[in-house]
């Protein structure tokens, strides 16, 4: 298996706080099955996401956040940080852009929005030293 970081985790996966999602799905007043059914993911899946025995990767996560109507970065942690950070060094230039455009779909704060445009400028700039 190939990993994206030192976690053990694999390209392009988050790790999030599984007892957090758990929380946020019950506050919302949705079952499991009415996740993951709005998630367009199984509810094996997403039990497995909220037991904290897989690790999804950010577009799983971002339909999960749209499925709850929350933003992505509040499946993450409280403050919207990451608890491991995607490095995008260790993806390839298409494994990136999806995962910026899956981010892309979300609300994002100020802050966000400013990591996301320098994360799709160094895409750009990747694609374009690929290409000479």
């Amino acid at each position: 298996m190939t990993t994206g970081n030192k976690t053990g985790l694999r390209k392009g996966c988050i790790m999030i706080d599984a007892e957090r999602l758990k929380e946020l799905r019950k506050k919302k007043g949705y079952t499991q099955a009415e996740v993951a059914e709005k998630a367009e993911i199984t509810q094996t899946y997403y039990s497995q996401i909220e037991s904290g025995i897989k690790t999804p990767k950010v577009a799983v996560l971002a339909k999960i956040a749209e499925a709850l109507g929350i933003s992505l970065s509040s499946l993450v942690d409280e403050e919207g940080q990451n608890i491991v950070p995607i490095d995008l060094r260790t993806m390839t230039i298409s494994e990136a852009i999806r995962t910026l455009e899956a981010i892309a779909q979300q609300p994002l704060k100020p802050r966000d929005r400013r990591l996301l445009l320098e994360a799709l400028e160094w895409a750009k700039e990747s694609l374009s030293e690929q290409s000479d």
